[in-house]
């Protein structure tokens, strides 16, 4: 039986915060690594951790997407 690879959420934090500073290149880097931790950390308790990077990042563009509808031109 194939052993399930060790889980590092900070290194899913980064990657899921990299991918999001490319899409949102105007967001503050801080916001956007804040949205990444805190999607992130929604999934922890996730069986099956290879989805969470996948799962937080579309949460987190949702949020942020939602953010830039809800702030001011």
């Amino acid at each position: 039986m194939e052993q399930q690879k060790d889980y590092d959420e900070q290194q899913v934090i980064e990657q899921v915060a990299s991918h999001l500073q490319d899409r949102f290149p105007d967001r503050d880097p801080g916001l956007i690594d804040e949205v990444a931790a805190d999607t992130v950390h929604d999934f922890a308790d996730a069986k099956v951790k290879d989805y969470v990077g996948p799962l937080a990042e579309h949460r987190a563009r949702d949020i942020l997407n939602h953010d830039a509808e809800a702030q001011p031109s």
